[in-house]
């Protein structure tokens, strides 16, 4: 470091020619003369209070000028000399000739302090270097900033007056192509007192200026614009003011497709909105007040983009149902012949409950005798007379007291052992992390269904039905709630190995869904969820014969439809948010499921309860073939512009555990009972399913 001073009454005088400097500082109160043309200089710095004379030429390397006072007087120089330059304070001149901020140069003012004066004919910003005008004061005869170039101000305030960096020039030109950056530095903070007004002076000039810029082209930045990103610089505009050209940025509503960055259906719904907010004050208010762009363009897209996650749960309802149909067949084939009979197959039919119910029946209504009945029918009818006329018939009364006209039952009704009644309870709750730019959502189902079949000597044929109730709460703000109805045919086939299961299963549903609260709409809709299983499995004896295992695969085909309906807001009358009108739709969805079960052969028995226990291990893998669903077509009422709202993406792979207990009485199998635990884990999906069942064999 080489520091350089003068002292009042005398100068100083600099030649150097080469060497390598890192610092080179020019200080004093007088005058200080720098002739260079040789070597590297890393910085050269000026902090005298005085006066300095620069030359650079040759073969001079500099990298770095800073100036904190004093005047500085540039006589002759390359561009490649200001790369990097600083003015703290003070003034700097460049006298002679022609400047050009070639192309990754920066020139900084950084105070009101600083001044920089370009004296010769034409000064040029060229493409991919910025003059920072900050809050100083920057004059030139010509100045052009031509395309790629940019500028960039200050914005500053004292005592509620807005100012901003000084431009002057004898002639103005900012080339199609350039842009410039005001950057509020946080002292002025009343921007709504700018509302609609030629804001921003950012250039003067006493020939002429000339721009090919567009409002786009200039950005307010800084301290604390996040919380107005609503209003931005919206035109541009050139007066005449005596003998001064301006140029003024206007400050008001920006165009909200290019506030919000926005593209495809986010672009269309900017572009119908745009009007109603240009109107509404109460609509600008509510979108300043997310309090900025990003939040605000999130908000509108969960509002207006996103809707209640409906089809995707009650697809996810459909493969609740059909797990418990699936349990309920496979506890049938545990009960019978899959490899070998491992639970109870139940008495021979309630013979003797039905006895004893023929029984009391007998007792409470009156029985039939012949004989008696047919003594008392004749003391009631009168003797014969002779008579040409036909005698009328009189039929006997039957009194309804004991020894009347009902038959008594006699004989033993046996039922065949071949039905079953069964019934389930079930709750499953589901969650949905955040992916993709969704904010996922939690869901439950919780139902029950009653079911009756018969069997056959290699099958089952049963059905089914149920109701069900839905709630989903998304992380968007949407919510919605589903009273599903369920029925279901269900068959099974089975060898003394092998099985093959099918069922069909159809649920209607009313649903209710509310949006996002901020803007407010609310439906309601009919939807119909139409469901088609198919699965296999074979069972082996292991561990002795103590454990049956039955590889399982399956596939679960899934059509979720609803009718089309209109979505409707309470905030309508104080934001103008029109009705939406929604296409009907359906999704399809394609499960399968890969695993085995492992189910105990040899009982759990317990003597004090005179029960038996039979426990069971599952462990699926699960695959969806169908993740992504379409979007759901709407359009606002008197507009036929298409907008979507789009579906979170269902998980593609998933590992599925359960388990779960059987138990029976030793004295009496027709009755049996289960608990079920099943736990369905994917990268962003999680989903518990508790379920209760009871099995009547008659």
């Amino acid at each position: 470091t080489i520091s350089i001073s003068s002292t009042e009454g005398f100068s100083s005088l600099v030649d150097i020619t080469g060497g390598l400097i890192t610092k080179l500082q020019v200080e004093g109160a007088s005058t200080n003369t720098l002739d260079l043309s040789g070597g590297s200089i890393s910085e050269l710095s000026f902090m005298s209070s005085g006066t300095n004379a620069l030359t650079v030429g040759g073969t001079l390397s500099l990298n770095r000028i800073t100036q904190s006072s004093g005047v500085t007087d540039v006589n002759l120089w390359n561009d490649d000399h200001f790369t990097d330059t600083m003015v703290s304070g003070g003034v700097l001149n460049f006298n002679n000739q022609d400047f050009n901020l070639i192309d990754g140069a920066v020139m900084r003012l950084t105070s009101a302090d600083a001044v920089v004066n370009f004296k010769g004919t034409n000064t040029a910003v060229k493409s991919g270097a910025q003059l920072d005008l900050g809050a100083g004061r920057t004059t030139a005869n010509a100045l052009t900033v031509e395309s790629g170039g940019s500028v960039r101000s200050t914005v500053y305030g004292s005592n509620g007056i807005v100012s901003v960096g000084s431009l002057e020039a004898d002639q103005l030109t900012l080339d199609v192509g350039a842009s410039w950056r005001l950057y509020n530095d946080g002292t002025f903070t009343d921007y709504e007192s700018l509302l609609n007004s030629n804001a921003f002076l950012l250039g003067v000039s006493t020939n002429a200026i000339t721009h090919g810029l567009t409002s786009s082209d200039v950005e307010l930045i800084g301290e604390g614009m996040d919380a107005y990103w609503l209003y931005s610089i919206n035109d541009l505009v050139v007066t005449n003011e005596g003998s001064l050209y301006k140029l003024y940025a206007r400050y008001g509503m920006q165009n909200l497709g290019e506030a919000l960055n926005a593209e495809g259906d986010f672009l269309t719904l900017m572009n119908l909105m745009q009007s109603e907010v240009d109107t509404n004050v109460d609509l600008q208010n509510a979108l300043i007040n997310y309090g900025s762009a990003d939040a605000a363009s999130s908000a509108i897209t969960d509002g207006f983009l996103r809707t209640t996650e409906m089809g995707s749960t009650l697809v996810g309802a459909q493969s609740v149902l059909a797990d418990q149909i699936g349990v309920r067949t496979r506890e049938h084939l545990r009960s019978f012949r899959l490899a070998g009979k491992t639970g109870p197959s139940g008495a021979r039919g309630p013979a003797s409950w039905w006895d004893r119910s023929m029984n009391r029946l007998h007792d409470a209504l009156p029985s039939f005798n012949l004989r008696d009945s047919m003594r008392f029918a004749q003391d009631r009818t009168s003797e014969p007379t002779v008579s040409d006329e036909r005698p009328s018939v009189k039929k006997p009364w039957i009194s309804g007291v004991q020894g009347g006209a009902i038959p008594s039952f006699t004989s033993e009704i046996v039922i065949p052992s071949h039905y079953q009644t069964w019934g389930r309870a079930y709750v499953a709750d589901l969650d949905q992390e955040s992916t993709d730019g969704f904010a996922g959502y939690d869901a439950s189902v919780r139902g029950g269904v009653l079911g009756v079949d018969r069997r056959f000597d290699h099958a089952v044929v049963g059905v089914a039905g149920g109701m069900s109730k839905t709630i989903v709460t998304g992380g968007d703000g949407h919510s919605g709630e589903a009273d599903s109805l369920q029925s279901t045919v269900y068959a099974s086939y089975f060898t003394d190995r092998v099985y093959l299961n099918a069922h069909i299963s159809f649920a209607s549903s009313d649903v209710e869904t509310d949006g996002v609260s901020m803007f407010g709409y609310r439906s309601e809709y009919d939807a119909n969820s139409l469901s088609f299983f198919v699965g296999a499995g074979i069972g082996y004896k292991g561990f002795n014969d103590g454990v049956m295992i039955t590889p399982e695969v399956s596939l679960l085909s899934s059509k979720y439809s609803r009718d089309g309906y209109t979505s409707s807001s309470s905030m309508s009358q104080t934001l103008g948010f029109e009705d939406m009108v929604f296409d009907s739709y359906d999704q399809w969805s394609y499960q399968s499921e890969l695993g085995v079960a492992f189910s105990s052969i040899k009982l759990i028995e317990n003597t004090r309860l005179q029960m038996a226990f039979q426990p069971e291990f599952r462990v699926h893998w699960v695959h969806e073939f169908e993740p992504n669903p379409d979007g759901e077509r709407y359009e606002f009422v008197g507009s036929t512009q298409a907008l979507h709202a789009q579906l979170q993406s269902r998980e593609e792979n998933l590992i599925r555990l359960g388990g779960g207990v059987r138990c029976w009485n030793w004295n009496s199998q027709t009755t049996e009972f289960g608990l079920n635990l099943d736990h369905l884990k994917g990268d962003a999906y999680t989903e518990w399913m508790f379920s209760g069942h009871f099995i009547h064999r008659f």
